[in-house]
């Protein structure tokens, strides 16, 4: 039986900046629904907990000067990168 050995500490921050990544782009995305919602009648507003990919081409139609989609799209490939990270330096070392 192998025994199981703690993560460094680089392999929790890594871990930790993933997380807020995460957490960023998950509040990036209620914002952008929240700002579609303004604009829309009470019966077609989206909700904030049950939207699809079609939210980031509807978002930017609506406001194509806003920098938000840019800066989600960062936070989701910034998150992608941290969990390789985490992949080869824990899971593989």
């Amino acid at each position: 039986m192998q025994s199981t050995s703690l993560p460094s500490l680089p392999v929790l921050i890594v871990a930790l900046l993933g997380g807020a990544f995460a957490l960023s782009a998950n509040l990036i995305s209620v914002m952008m629904v929240d700002k579609i919602n303004t604009g829309l009648p009470e019966g077609k507003q989206r909700s904030i907990f049950w939207w699809g990919t079609e939210l980031r081409k509807e978002f930017r139609q609506r406001y194509p000067s806003s920098r938000l989609v840019l800066i989600r799209d960062l936070c989701v490939g910034l998150m992608i990168l941290c969990f390789a990270f985490e992949v080869k330096f824990w899971v593989f070392r």
